[in-house]
């Protein structure tokens, strides 16, 4: 999110707000059916990941706000609704209740369909693999011990105007041999408990296939230790740290088990994520006017940088101020680093050019295609010199895009609101 959650809530909500017990099986139509031009079908996704571990990731937003009762959770969803529907961004999330609200309701499928994203888009999956393997062997080599942060606290926080908050040497030396996640206009959670379930996956297949004492491998034969962590850190307008608070707090501690349950149960129970290897950071900021030095500090050393559901917002509120954010991230950004782009698909990624210089008189305004303004930006714009002078050439290397793809929930899943699935465009991009 930049200035506001509008073009989040157009790709997933069709929508039905109901609080009711609802699983997959009931989730609502998602309108009208896709042509098979338009749906890019995946490859069984389930191959990647199991259904445990999306009911998982499912129970740990149930957890965090369960305290709403029904009646009330209705009611704030439709408030949302609301305000965002006459774009009144700064009363849609101006509550406390109103954040949590929004991310009980849009965050979860949200984060499901992240998780298959990194797993299932392979040049994402393998970056992030080889960046993780990486990573440990440093931290070992180093004798470095691993992150201990338990709860996501106050001063783990990007200050106002001083970039990230500064902590002592031995755990700036941890952090810089863990993997660095960048999620600019994140806040509602879904990317948090996106990678921790990726996490989890991880050191599950390293312990499914492991065939020694000493190493666990997955099966592309990636060192996979439990030294490997990872560290996100976000940037939102809205102050989310509260509800990142309590997500990251239920993520990496034991879920609560009922006083009846069994000893083997009780025995067999875990986070989702060791809190050692697993570190969030949060900054209130608005992208479109973030200087470059706190725009530094959190993707300088990222391995990848996302921008998940916040590109189209950010060109439709200021053409000018996107462009250069885009070209900020090709200076700031490590070469070999990774650019995730995604964003509602199709006519809901419309940009209408030439609508924030105010000058130009109705009706008269050009109409460009998102991704075509991206291509632009990193493809074009963003080439060091012109002409005969440009030797270093493109900046940038599109390794994947998809112009619409659909997150379809696998059957069975249990979740106290109904869950959707979740169409999209993607592209991804590598920083030469």
């Amino acid at each position: 999110m930049a200035r506001s959650k509008d073009a989040k809530v157009r790709c997933t909500d069709t929508t039905n707000a109901r609080g009711g017990k609802a699983s997959s099986k009931q989730r609502p139509k998602l309108g009208t059916k896709p042509t098979e031009d338009e749906e890019v079908k995946h490859e069984d996704t389930l191959q990647h990941y199991s259904s445990e571990l999306l009911q998982l990731m499912l129970n740990i937003f149930r957890d965090c706000f369960s305290d709403f009762s029904e009646t009330t959770l209705t009611s704030l969803i439709q408030e949302i609704k609301h305000h965002l529907f006459n774009r009144r961004f700064d009363q849609a999330f101006g509550r406390q209740d109103l954040l949590e609200a929004y991310a009980t309701r849009w965050s979860p499928s949200r984060a499901l369909a992240y998780l298959d994203i990194i797993c299932s888009v392979s040049t994402l999956s393998a970056h992030l693999n080889r960046a993780l393997c990486s990573a440990s062997l440093k931290a070992k080599a180093t004798h470095i011990a691993p992150i201990l942060t338990s709860e996501f606290s106050a001063e783990n926080h990007v200050e106002p105007q001083k970039g990230l908050a500064k902590s002592d040497s031995a755990t700036e030396k941890s952090i810089r041999e863990s993997v660095h996640i960048a999620c600019l206009g994140a806040g509602a959670g879904a990317e948090v408990v996106a990678f921790a379930g990726y996490l989890h996956h991880l050191h599950a297949t390293a312990r499914k296939h492991d065939t020694s004492a000493d190493q666990a491998q997955s099966t592309s034969g990636i060192d996979l230790t439990p030294m490997a962590s990872i560290v996100v850190q976000m940037l939102d307008i809205a102050d989310w740290s509260t509800v990142l608070g309590k997500l990251y707090s239920s993520t990496t501690k034991s879920p609560p088990l009922s006083k009846y349950a069994s000893s083997t149960l009780k025995s067999m129970n875990g986070p989702l994520v060791e809190p050692e290897n697993f570190r969030v950071s949060f900054g209130q900021k608005d992208l479109l006017n973030t200087d470059a030095e706190c725009l530094a500090a959190v993707v300088r050393d990222a391995a990848v940088v996302t921008l998940m559901f916040t590109l189209n917002e950010l060109y439709s509120t200021s053409m000018s101020k996107a462009t250069n954010l885009l070209l900020n991230l090709t200076y700031l950004m490590q070469p070999g680093s990774l650019l995730l782009v995604v964003d509602s698909p199709g006519s809901y990624s419309i940009v209408n050019l030439g609508k924030d210089v105010g000058r130009s008189p109705p009706g008269s305004a050009k109409k460009y295609p998102m991704q075509w303004l991206l291509d632009h930006t990193l493809m074009d714009a963003s080439k060091i010199g012109d002409g005969k002078d440009a030797s270093q050439g493109n900046q940038w290397e599109k390794v994947v895009s998809e112009d619409s793809k659909w997150f379809r929930l696998p059957q069975g899943l249990k979740y106290p609101l109904d869950l959707e699935d979740m169409r999209y465009q993607l592209h991804l991009y590598r920083r030469l």
